[in-house]
């Protein structure tokens, strides 16, 4: 009896754990624009990221010829975030960040599992200089990494 009691407990906190790392608390409020050009222009919340699930991004900044440290990186990826959409193809996708900043990808420049939004890195919510989005760009340098952002434009 002691050992059935003890497994529904464990049972129960596994569940709650993993309930509590897709909890819409985690993620705070905010937004940014999506513009499909030749179609709409939305606004991607908080509640749609959750809806989608958020994911672990294992990703790094490169520096010149060297890779800095990976880092966790929790958020959506760039591909989900299309799939949400449904944008099956796109040429190019520019992202802007508050101070300006910007960076155009194109599809054979993307890790798809380790590109996307984030709002947490290493467990830890992002501070407003980088948040509360970032986008995160595995593999490439600073220019492609945006802090603050606050509108995407995909062109099919």
């Amino acid at each position: 009896m002691k050992s059935r009691l003890l497994l529904t407990v464990a049972a129960l906190g596994m569940v709650l754990g993993i309930a509590g790392c897709t909890n819409t608390e985690d993620i705070g409020e905010w937004n940014f624009t999506v513009e499909v050009i030749g179609q709409d222009t939305y606004q991607f919340t908080n509640e749609d990221a959750a809806e989608i699930g958020p994911k672990d991004m294992i990703a790094a900044m490169k520096d010149g010829d060297d890779m800095l440290g990976e880092d966790t990186w929790r958020g959506i990826l760039l591909y989900d975030l299309l799939d949400y959409y449904e944008v099956e193809d796109f040429a190019v996708i520019s992202v802007e960040g508050a101070d300006g900043s910007s960076t155009e990808l194109d599809p054979t420049r993307i890790e798809a599992e380790k590109t996307g939004f984030a709002w947490m890195v290493n467990s830890e919510t992002l501070d407003s200089e980088e948040g509360p989005i970032k986008f995160v760009n595995h593999n490439r340098g600073p220019k492609h990494w945006i802090n603050q952002v606050t509108k995407i434009t995909i062109i099919e």
